[in-house]
């Protein structure tokens, strides 16, 4: 991953995760949510995430990244 100053580790992870979910690309989103949430991205943050993408991407787009973050979501230590 590119290391610049610009942003932190969690927010170049916040924004792979909105790209991906825009872009319909569900294939990655896993690894993606996985990531962001080892680098302290909250579960709650990335749900708002998606919550907020819908109004943007349009709601069949995140409903297809529901079931990814569920999953990620359900075998996350906590």
């Amino acid at each position: 991953m590119c290391q610049q100053p610009g942003l932190s580790v969690g927010d170049r992870r916040v924004v792979a995760v909105a790209a991906l979910i825009a872009r319909n690309q569900s294939i990655d989103m896993a690894a993606q949510f996985a990531c962001a949430l080892d680098n302290g991205v909250t579960a709650a943050e990335l749900s708002e995430i998606i919550t907020h993408l819908a109004f943007y991407a349009g709601w069949p787009t995140v409903f297809s990244a529901l079931p990814v973050f569920k999953d990620v979501f359900a075998t996350q230590p906590r």
